[in-house]
């Protein structure tokens, strides 16, 4: 109980129990009446309705000075179960590819302005690199994130490559052509001697980019696979080809 108090964060706590008994109200509700229902004071919430309403969590409505649930919760909701479904939907694709061809893949979705890593496998052997699932870079740095960057609506692919100052006529051209070509192969930016190999995942209601499978190949000598006998195991067998889920 003392290491559980010793790391205790009551704002944090504060906030979550705000928006705990929030979910359970139906009408909006006035800061008095939310301090009453939690059983506080009105001058221990105030801060943490403020910060709330400033995230877009709450909304306040200036016509009553009330409080109400905005959809962003329920949207966040959603993102995880979709993320989750998803990783249900490719983790048998990505242990077949791994088995096959004896090498790690991955997984990676676009978050925010970055690219992570959220589903995994790894071949059964005691050789081999793989990359560990919550592994998060800019979204430009990553060859799963480059594949994802050229299927994004072109307002959206800029506006991202502005924010990390890697917007250029060049780096335009280059993600046509990929998106052209339908994969990419870079060499990593974090780790030597690796060039990964990726492909893109689609969803099937929309079209749209979902993420991107990524084969982390390292040269391992008895392997029979080599880079591009892998790239086109990947780019010819009819579950990645054109992977729409």
């Amino acid at each position: 109980m003392e290491n559980k108090q010793k790391y205790a964060a009551p704002a944090l706590s504060k906030g979550l129990k705000i928006l705990e008994f929030m979910s359970m109200i139906k009408e909006p509700i006035s800061l008095q009446a939310l301090a009453d229902g939690l059983q506080i004071k009105t001058s221990q919430i105030y801060r943490m309705v403020y910060v709330l309403e400033l995230n877009g969590y709450l909304q306040k409505l200036s016509q009553t000075d009330r409080y109400m649930m905005t959809p962003k919760v329920f949207v966040l909701g959603n993102q995880f179960r979709s993320n989750f479904t998803l990783i249900e939907l490719v983790m048998p694709i990505l242990n077949e590819i791994s088995q096959e061809v004896n090498q790690s893949c991955h997984l990676a979705i676009q978050t925010d302005t970055n690219t992570s890593v959220i589903a995994q496998a790894q071949w059964s052997s005691p050789l081999g690199f793989y990359t560990k699932i919550g592994f998060t870079k800019p979204i430009h740095t990553t060859n799963s994130g480059i594949l994802i960057l050229s299927y994004l609506d072109a307002s959206l692919r800029d506006k991202i490559l502005k924010f990390h100052n890697a917007y250029s006529e060049a780096m335009i051209k280059k993600l046509k052509q990929i998106a052209h070509k339908r994969y990419s192969i870079l060499r990593s930016a974090y780790v030597g001697g690796v060039i990964d190999l990726s492909v893109p995942v689609f969803s099937s209601a929309t079209n749209k980019i979902l993420g991107a499978i990524t084969v982390p190949y390292i040269n391992i000598l008895d392997n029979e696979y080599t880079l591009k006998s892998t790239l086109k195991y990947l780019l010819h067998n009819p579950k990645t080809k054109s992977l729409y889920l």
